[in-house]
């Protein structure tokens, strides 16, 4: 009876012990989101542009510069919008950012690495401006679209993840490509070097019957020097 009451007391502890794993577990999963989800937020802040502060939108994503660039750029473009540069801003006119929207803007973009030792984090910077306004002559408080840029950037993160799995899927069938290629190589090589080896195998082959033909030739001509030697009269 002793024993059954201590394997009880030790089977209630370890459900106990991973009742407890678990809910660490499930704590450290719901921090984990909460983290993402702040750090993928479009917050308020401030850019320079043409030596002055403007109200813009940020947002940090896990990114590198390049597949924002390129994941905006493909999205933009689909709307029927093509990228230009405007003072250090890649600027896209006449876009509707949101289809309640009852007319279009013009978007300006700046994205850095989020420091030189980390690449794959990136800052988007986004200004929304009236078409074919003068960004550089408004006031410092002017938050023109913000509302739309926040929702933009903060809507944004799966086009570019779909980019960025898209850009993994070409470059990986790139890779297959040049394996495949290689290895066709490898075959062909293969195949020429045993060309050249039944090649030589048969040189040698050929080699091996000259040699003992030759043999005999020599053999047949010392035979005949030792001949002609006997019949030498001597002086």
């Amino acid at each position: 009876m002793a024993v059954y009451l201590i394997d009880l007391q030790f089977c209630n502890l370890t459900i106990i012990n991973n009742l407890n794993f678990m809910k660490r577990l499930l704590l450290l999963v719901i921090v984990l989101f909460v983290v993402k989800t702040v750090l993928s937020q479009a917050m308020l802040g401030k850019v320079e542009y043409q030596r002055n502060q403007q109200p813009a939108t940020i947002i940090e994503l896990p990114f590198s510069v390049e597949t924002l660039e390129g994941a905006i750029k493909d999205h933009l473009i689909s709307k029927g919008s093509k990228p230009a540069q405007s003072k250090g801003f890649t600027l896209y006119k006449n876009v509707q950012l949101a289809l309640s929207d009852a007319s279009s803007s013009d978007l300006y973009f700046k994205i850095e690495p989020k420091s030189r030792k980390e690449k794959q984090k990136s800052v988007i910077y986004m200004m929304v401006a009236k078409p074919n306004e003068n960004v550089a002559t408004r006031s410092g408080e002017d938050v023109y679209g913000m509302q739309q840029a926040q929702s933009f950037l903060n809507d944004i993160e799966p086009i570019i993840e779909t980019y960025s799995l898209n850009l993994q899927i070409k470059e990986q069938e790139e890779i297959i490509k040049r394996a495949e290629t290689k290895h066709t190589s490898l075959v062909n090589d293969f195949k020429d070097l045993e060309k050249r080896k039944k090649s030589l195998e048969e040189k040698l082959q050929e080699n091996i019957i000259e040699q003992e033909k030759q043999k005999v030739e020599v053999e047949k001509q010392k035979e005949l020097l030792q001949s002609l030697n006997f019949k030498k009269k001597p002086i």
